[in-house]
């Protein structure tokens, strides 16, 4: 998964050069959950987390992808494969999502994410994407999409 990752990485950044590119900060991954988490409760969520991670098989867990998507924004463009939720997927998201609860705000600003120097700012849709999205449960692609028609900015190939 990590070598069609790159692949698709490399791809989107021959269109859109000012894209992510998958470097030491940013990796692939799956978003199990987005959520705003207060600077003080840090290591409370880490914590939670850890706890649910370790009574889970994550290590073991086979996923299937079933598609490729791709998401733009004038120069810039963000890249994923969607993969076919499982069961034991779903109930770790579940549990996670459980365990953080206690910890979450309802929104942040760019304080909140991974920011450089030189570019300090994040885009406010942004923020507004993560304090809004909320995709779970049958809704829930384990890409950082959801499947329903608020998605509409999506092409799939």
């Amino acid at each position: 998964m990590l070598r069609h990752a790159e692949v698709v990485n490399d791809r989107l950044l021959r269109v859109f050069p000012e894209s992510f590119a998958l470097d030491a900060t940013h990796r692939p991954h799956i978003t199990l959950i987005q959520r705003f988490v207060r600077t003080a409760d840090l290591d409370k969520v880490y914590a939670a987390a850890g706890k649910v991670f370790a009574g889970a098989k994550v290590k073991t867990m086979k996923l299937e992808a079933f598609k490729y998507y791709y998401v733009t924004d004038k120069a810039i463009g963000l890249a994923g494969i969607a993969a076919k939720p499982t069961t034991e997927l779903l109930k770790l998201q579940q549990d996670l999502i459980a365990a953080v609860a206690p910890f979450t705000a309802e929104s942040g600003d760019s304080a909140a994410f991974f920011t450089t120097p030189d570019d300090p700012i994040i885009n406010p849709a942004l923020i507004e994407y993560v304090s809004t999205l909320k995709k779970t449960g049958k809704l829930f692609i384990p890409s950082g999409k959801s499947n329903d028609k608020t998605d509409a900015s999506l092409r799939y190939t």
